[in-house]
């Protein structure tokens, strides 16, 4: 008779954000889940009907999510009871409303006065949009996005007075306001489209799944199929992130959810905690990295390049793949010196149990995929048709019925997680208007591919530099947008294809949330383990050196883009395995299974691994040629002294 497996406790909600919504009074809380609900209907219908004229589908998705902005998030955590905060607060909320009827009424009459003088009102109402923008930015994401933010308010209205090379001829206040308000360059820019038109709409299908339980499964999958191997809790981690990252594209929400679970798991296999975090941390990163939601940041992508939404999924999928293998080969080689097992069957999930009790919940996993990469529906009404699927599939089966409750909890749930990229995408699409108002993207990537003296290698170095320090600050999704605007144009003029230009960028904005000394999710994932934060960052990055050279491989080998002939593809990523294999060997001091190895040894696999990392035939051919010269002498040396390699930390059936 088969044991009953232990039960997976359920994944928490991410809250990192909500947690500091402050207490509303019962009615104010059943309008805030008013408001709520509204956002959720306008973007499932337009996602299914078809999107509203540019300015007023934008002008209605943040009018509706600024008033939720003012009504939840207090302008300190200090003030969440403070009714006289709450009251200036909810003023405030009329007073975007007001602004969001004036500019829905008045959109189409603004292009006829193209050329008159702006009236007062447009004045004053367009210079409190872009008060309420940089404020905003500030309650959702921090204090350093409100001064990136109003640095460049700073630099549009000082223009004349900065150095040469970015210098320009200043925006006045009227000039601001008549190019970044009423318009679709500034506060209601592109950047705020992609966010009204697909980011709300995946964000509410993230929550839905979530609330639908597909992640407890996605976890006792990876238990049952990993849980004995060597170190198995720690790989069970890596394998439940990646699922989970499918759909829930956030590195913060992937630690808060698997990490409850997996940290723990870890810990009491024999992992240090501070290891145990930072495993997760690594894992969780590359969440966003993995299609199809990528955190939003696809999306902004397809409007920047102008390409289709799955050309980016494509081409993303073979590095976030090599991301997993080389965090997989780092965590094996250290569960091989720590002589970590895996754990007894009887403690793990049954794989077909659980296939066959919650296996219909991967379903709308499945539709999603199959409705943009076969059937090629467009990615909202794509979403809107998943999301209609969740609570159909759960009701299958009576024990993972979803009620009305978990329904409204989860479009909920997915109104108030947008919230925080509602925040910062205006202040981003203001920031965008200022850009190109001001010529700063084209000046800055003449003075970037100057200092780099045009070599390529030197250029992609201070880039990745940037988008780590800009990404210590800054969501991912943000620190993107801005080097999308400031630094891509340079590396497309240096020859990168312009995909792969984006997809470098946004790489090392995901990894700077791992790279000390500020890195959220390794943060996040010690306060789990109740590990040393700075420790557990330090160990992430550690972890991660094989990751920060993927993004070269992929600049060098644009084929990993599944770009070219399939053969020349297949080619190319074996290459790339076993090249990043080899690299974590040498850093790990292991080959295979339980080979160690010399300092000498790994000097050559260091060799060998960058000659299979560089594109090109003889590069390629000499790579090997070490590889399988360490290999043969290892294992010529073991036959001699007729001894064999130790099954370290190996699993005994």
């Amino acid at each position: 008779m088969e044991k009953e497996a232990p039960v997976i406790p359920a994944i928490p909600e991410d809250e990192s954000f909500e947690s500091r919504f402050r207490k509303l009074p019962r009615y104010f809380n059943h309008l805030a889940a008013f408001i709520a609900m509204l956002f959720v209907g306008f973007h499932l219908y337009t996602g299914l009907m078809g999107r509203l004229p540019a300015l007023q589908q934008r002008i209605i998705h943040v009018t509706l999510g600024w008033m939720l902005v003012w009504l939840l998030v207090p302008v300190h955590a200090r003030l969440r009871k403070n009714r006289l905060a709450f009251a200036v607060d909810f003023l405030m909320m009329l007073v975007s409303l007001g602004i969001g009827i004036y500019v829905y009424h008045n959109f189409t009459t603004y292009f006829d006065r193209v050329g008159m003088p702006i009236l007062f009102v447009d004045l004053l109402l367009g210079t409190t949009a872009i008060i309420f923008t940089v404020e905003l930015a500030r309650r959702t994401v921090g204090w350093f996005f409100f001064a990136v933010v109003a640095g460049f308010l700073v630099f549009a209205f000082w223009g004349p007075y900065m150095p040469n090379i970015v210098a320009h001829r200043g925006l006045s206040l009227t000039k601001m306001v008549s190019s970044f308000f009423l318009t679709t360059g500034g506060i209601y820019g592109m950047i705020t489209g992609v966010s009204a038109t697909y980011i709300a709409l995946f964000i509410i299908l993230a929550a839905m799944i979530r609330e639908s339980g597909v992640g407890d499964l996605f976890i006792k999958i990876s238990m049952s199929l990993l849980g004995t191997v060597r170190g198995g809790p720690a790989k069970m981690a890596i394998v439940a992130s990646s699922l989970f990252g499918i759909f829930t594209g956030s590195s913060i929400a992937n630690v808060a959810a698997t990490g409850s679970f997996t940290i723990p798991l870890m810990k009491r296999t024999g992992y240090k905690p501070f290891f145990a975090g930072a495993v997760e941390a690594v894992s969780s990163s590359g969440a966003q990295l993995m299609p199809p939601v990528m955190g939003g940041s696809v999306f902004i992508m397809i409007e920047i390049l102008g390409i289709a939404y799955w050309d980016v999924a494509k081409a993303a999928l073979l590095i976030a793949i090599l991301f997993y293998l080389a965090l997989f080969a780092m965590v094996d080689f250290e569960a091989l010196k720590l002589g970590l097992l895996g754990l007894p069957r009887e403690q793990l999930p049954s794989f077909r149990k659980a296939i066959k009790e919650e296996g219909h919940l991967i379903l709308p996993v499945i539709i999603l995929i199959y409705l943009l990469a076969v059937a090629d529906v467009s990615p909202p009404r794509a979403a809107v048709i998943t999301i209609f699927s969740i609570p159909l599939s759960s009701w299958l089966r009576r024990s993972t019925r979803m009620t009305f409750r978990m329904l409204f909890s989860g479009l909920k749930s997915g109104a108030y997680g947008s919230l925080i990229i509602i925040g910062v995408i205006c202040a981003a699409s203001l920031i965008q208007g200022i850009v190109d108002r001001t010529a700063l993207g084209f000046n800055l990537s003449t003075m970037l591919v100057d200092v780099s003296g045009g070599h390529l290698l030197l250029l992609l170095f201070l880039t990745m530099i940037t988008s780590l320090i800009l990404g210590m600050g800054l969501p991912a999704m943000i620190c993107y947008i801005l080097l999308a605007v400031l630094v891509a144009p340079a590396l497309v003029q240096m020859g990168v294809d312009p995909l792969g230009a984006h997809l470098f960028i946004f790489y090392f904005g995901i990894l700077s949330n791992i790279t000390p000394p500020v890195a959220p999710d390794a943060y996040v994932a010690a306060s789990i383990a109740g590990a040393n934060m700075l420790k557990t960052a330090v160990t992430a990055s550690r972890l991660g050196l094989v990751l920060y050279l993927i993004p070269f491989l992929l600049v060098y080998n644009p084929e990993l883009m599944m770009k070219g002939s399939m053969s020349v593809l297949l080619g190319v990523f074996i290459s790339a395995t076993i090249g990043t294999y080899l690299l974590a060997c040498s850093l790990q001091g292991y080959i295979l299974r339980d080979w160690k190895i010399s300092v000498p040894e790994r000097l050559i696999l260091l060799a060998a691994a960058l000659g299979l990392i560089k594109p090109g035939l003889y590069t390629d051919l000499i790579g090997f040629g070490l590889a399988v010269a360490v290999v043969g002498f290892r294992f010529i040396k073991l036959r001699g002294t007729g001894s064999k390699a130790t099954p370290t930390g190996s699993q005994s059936p």
